[in-house]
């Protein structure tokens, strides 16, 4: 506790008394190895390893650390200005106060070995007093606002749990690894009393990470048979089948000499030895199978979902965990603990069902004031990655990754309406985002340009007649020629109509069917791009005379990007039922105003290299033959534009290994002796 205080006056003011107050308590509680709770651990029946995950499961009873910690600050001013009017004007004091109180929380608990938990929460709250003078029939009212908590003015609070999922000790999964991370964040934003009637704003976020890994070898490792398959080397081709073909002709020039028991002797021998001769090229045949079967080696996926939404007016109050017992709990735990309230659906989607919202509605706790203009706020952003190893034989590696990243945010407003007395919304919605994702169109990379573009142009008509059937709009049964090709297409679905000319471009370059091609420009998946390599080629004894390395490349990689979505101002109003196949509102140009509208999206693919041969000689000279292929696709939608760029080239490159460089760098009195190889290398690139 401590107390400070100010008295003082001057030839402008009567008395100026400042009093300051302050308060503090500090509690922590710890424990360096809290008591464990395994209630299958002793049981004889749970002895047997294949029974771990039962055998091992524990919990803490008891939390690892909880700290409390409080602060309350009261700053009390009176100030009296001296009366130099000649008592025609009446000087009454004026005063200032202020009475804040801070409260930390936080908690570590380790519900089991693999579960822990961490919680911290900060609050702000404001102590109102009655204005004026202190006076202490005041007192009632000023604790019971002290008992109550105060005003809330901030409340944060923090809950980051992680669990590694013990499936590691179920029987043969000891290979696969499932971390699971979530972290949330609630926080609420209280205002000032001249504000109260547009209320406080709250907000969450979280995070959740899962990313599995496979570690595939330790699972083969547990067969015996799959180990001797991968550490198989066949035999030197000079046993079995020497034997046998020396024993054929051994028989052969003994046969006039010998008698026919000795005849038959060596004709079971020479049998004998065909058979072993069989047996190992099975052998080996089965070895090989078992190999290309393992080939699998690692498998890692990532997925990260960030979510998050702000609500403007809410007119409760943060009490316990942020919830208001006063008015049904709300804003909910669902909201407070960050957990997905239907606000965030398909990628792309305009659907507002946010299940708060509807509550806060329903229960009246939204601001009535009319100059409330704070809006309500909505992002998400997903990223997926996958990658693999492969080994399908010795020296050859296959790695394989795919990703996604998709990002949206929200903006919408509730505002309220004096001549239906109510809070309507959400209003003047807009949707804006970006995408990106691995994908295949290697199908089409080696088609003529010509002949693509002339089956996008086409692809058209097709779309559109589907779109048309789909759509109950009467507007979309009429018929419309087109005045650039003379070819008639429903009305709203034209040749330039956003929804079908991405489709017709999807399917075209990607390699689809345009009569079943999906309408929505998110792909379902990402789709996978590979990296080839193979070194086996230098450990044939016939290369090895002439060559050290010798290396072999192939490489793939695709992106499909949209830049910049959004949701188009004419449409903002409908949050419901507008799809693809369901539009209704048109364009300037009387077309369909699709539900995601875009600037443009881009395919970036490349082959690079196709092809790429590396050799090192015995005489340490060096050669490079690479073989790029690469392709670009710009669809732009502000002026209906498909811009194309190909780019193939070679690249040859020649080098020389000096071995064993000797150099001696001197530094001061000290000679240092340095030792090693130099390569000089020379590329040669062409592109057309």
């Amino acid at each position: 506790y401590a107390y400070s205080g100010e008295r003082s006056s001057n030839d402008d003011i009567e008395y100026y008394n400042k009093d300051q107050h302050r308060g503090g308590l500090n509690y922590n509680f710890s424990i360096a190895q809290p008591k464990q709770f395994k209630p299958f651990d002793k049981m004889k029946a749970f002895q047997n390893k294949n029974l771990r995950f039962i055998k091992d499961f524990n919990i803490y009873y008891q939390p690892k650390n909880l700290s409390f910690s409080t602060e309350i600050y009261r700053d009390i001013e009176s100030t009296l200005l001296r009366n130099k009017s000649a008592a025609l004007v009446i000087m009454n004091p004026s005063y200032f106060k202020q009475f804040t109180w801070r409260r930390d929380y936080n908690m570590q608990y380790d519900l089991a070995k693999s579960i822990h938990i961490t919680y911290d929460a900060t609050a702000n709250a404001r102590i109102d007093e009655p204005p004026g003078e202190i006076d202490r029939s005041a007192n009632d009212s000023l604790w019971n606002a002290i008992m109550r908590g105060g005003t809330m003015q901030n409340f944060q609070q923090n809950i980051n749990a992680t669990w590694d999922v013990p499936i590691s000790k179920l029987p043969y999964m000891d290979f696969l690894r499932v971390p699971l991370t979530m972290r949330t964040t609630y926080n609420f934003q209280g205002t000032t009393q001249a504000l109260a009637t547009q209320g406080a704003v709250i907000s969450n976020n979280t995070v959740i990470n899962f990313a599995p890994q496979a570690n595939m070898q330790t699972l083969y490792n547990k067969s015996k048979l799959i180990k001797k398959a991968q550490s198989y080397k066949p035999k030197p081709k000079n046993d079995a089948a020497k034997k046998g073909k020396d024993a054929d002709k051994e028989k052969n020039d003994i046969d006039k000499k010998r008698g026919l028991d000795q005849r038959k002797a060596d004709a079971s021998k020479a049998d004998s030895l065909r058979r072993l001769e069989r047996k190992e090229r099975m052998e080996a045949a089965g070895y090989f199978a078992l190999r290309l079967a393992t080939s699998l080696k690692n498998v890692s996926l990532q997925y990260n979902n960030t979510y998050g939404s702000t609500i403007a007016g809410f007119m409760g109050e943060s009490r316990i965990v942020g919830l208001d017992p006063s008015n049904q709990w709300m804003p909910g735990l669902p909201f407070v603990l960050g957990l997905p309230d239907g606000a965030m659906g398909e990628m792309g989607s305009s659907s507002m069902s946010n299940s708060t919202i509807e509550e806060l509605l329903r229960d009246d706790l939204l601001s009535h004031d009319t100059l409330m203009n704070t809006p309500n706020l909505g992002a998400q952003n997903r990223v997926l990655s996958m990658q693999a190893s492969l080994q399908p034989l010795r020296d050859f590696k296959l790695d394989v990754n795919a990703s996604q990243n998709y990002s949206m945010s929200q903006q919408y407003y509730y505002k309220y309406n004096t001549s239906s007395d109510r809070v309507e919304g959400p209003l003047s919605y807009t949707m804006t985002g970006s995408y990106s994702t691995t994908a295949w169109s290697f199908r089409t990379l080696f088609t003529p340009s010509d002949e693509l573009f002339d089956r996008f142009l086409e692809a058209r008509s097709v779309i559109a007649a589907r779109l048309a059937d789909l759509n109950d709009d009467p507007y979309s049964q009429q018929m419309v020629r087109d005045t650039m090709n003379g070819t008639y297409y429903p009305a709203g679905y034209g040749a330039n109509q956003q929804t079908v000319l991405l489709t017709s471009f999807l399917s075209t370059y990607l390699g689809q069917d345009p009569a079943s091609n999906s309408f929505s420009p998110f792909l379902k998946m990402p789709l996978p791009n590979w990296n080839l390599n193979y070194n086996g080629l230098s450990k044939i004894p016939m290369l090895q005379k002439w060559f050290t390395k010798i290396s072999l490349q192939h490489k793939y990689s695709s992106t499909y990007t949209i830049g910049n979505f959004y949701t188009d101002a004419a449409i903002s109003a409908i949050t419901e039922g507008y799809d693809y196949g369901t539009e209704s509102i048109i364009n300037s140009n009387g077309d369909y105003i699709a539900p995601v509208s875009m600037e443009g999206v881009i395919i970036n693919e490349q082959f690079n290299p196709l092809v790429k041969v590396e050799v090192s000689m015995v005489n340490s000279f060096q050669f490079r033959l690479s073989v790029q292929k690469v392709r670009s696709l710009n669809l732009s939608f502000s002026n209906n534009q498909l811009t194309e760029t190909y780019r193939d080239g070679v690249t040859f490159g020649t080098g020389y290994r000096f071995k064993d460089l000797e150099f001696h760098v001197k530094t001061g009195d000290r000679t240092h002796d340095l030792k090693s190889d130099l390569v000089l290398s020379a590329n040669i690139t062409y592109t057309n």
